[in-house]
């Protein structure tokens, strides 16, 4: 499999506890916003080939950041990164935007712009290896050698103290977490110190009567960690709700926007 001795490498150094990028999208890591997502959306033969051929890497404070400049046909259908798209135009796009966007705008940030060096983000997921759901991959254990029980367990250790690391560095104002039911605590953990004091509100984003979502508030005095919904999976299902929850946080946490 193309690309898959990387994979290896890199597993290999978050289990020995060193540092590794795996699994995140990347971008401008001394940006104000990080955007925390689950895991990479695919499954780790196409992983594999994706890192082999359009993943990137710029030095910054003695790490090798990943990043890229265009984004493969496959990845370009991913509801995520589409929704994500929509999302980064409204939170940083000044223009009046007409909903729903077009693909051709989508896709272009999508290519040039939502995962490259000079992004107005850097994008993160909690785990390392490609996962076509929050259910387990037995490719994982199969290919790596690595139970379930370790991979949620000593390599997540791991994989925190590196996050850890990384904003202690950089020190982002804001870290947007897209949490699917269940997993809030996993993005607590990850984000922030045990018996860490913070200041913990919440609110709801309201996309109708019927329908509206709890938003968690984090904040440790440096950076605000919020956890939001998930983008699509029966969570903000449609470019109206993405804007929703973009023009809330550009509102809420205005001053995480200026430089």
């Amino acid at each position: 499999m193309v690309g898959l001795k990387f994979l290896k490498e890199e597993m290999r150094k978050i289990k020995e506890n060193e540092n590794s990028f795996l699994g995140m999208d990347g971008g401008k890591i001394s940006s104000n916003i990080w955007v925390c997502g689950v895991e990479f959306g695919s499954d780790v033969e196409l992983m594999a080939k994706y890192y082999n051929t359009f993943v990137k890497y710029y030095e910054e404070l003695g790490l090798k950041v990943p990043y890229r400049k265009d984004c493969p046909k496959i990845f370009l259908k991913s509801t995520y990164d589409r929704f994500l798209a929509v999302m980064y135009i409204c939170l940083f796009k000044e223009e009046e935007i007409k909903l729903p966007l077009d693909a051709e705008r989508i896709e272009k940030v999508l290519k040039k712009e939502l995962y490259n060096e000079n992004s107005e983000i850097f994008k993160m997921n909690l785990f390392p290896l490609a996962k076509k759901d929050v259910s387990w991959n037995a490719d994982i254990e199969n290919i790596f050698g690595i139970s379930k029980e370790i991979y949620y367990g000593s390599f997540f250790n791991n994989r925190m103290g590196f996050i850890k690391q990384i904003i202690q560095k950089f020190e982002p104002k804001l870290i947007i977490c897209t949490s699917p039911k269940d997993y809030k605590d996993y993005f607590v953990e990850a984000f922030l110190g045990n018996n860490e004091i913070i200041n913990y509100s919440w609110d709801y984003l309201v996309i109708n009567e019927d329908k509206k979502f709890k938003i968690s508030l984090y904040d440790n005095g440096k950076t605000k960690v919020v956890i939001a919904p998930f983008l699509g999976r029966g969570n903000l299902s449609s470019h109206y709700e993405v804007a929703l929850m973009a023009k809330y946080l550009r509102k809420k946490y205005s001053d995480s926007f200026i430089n």
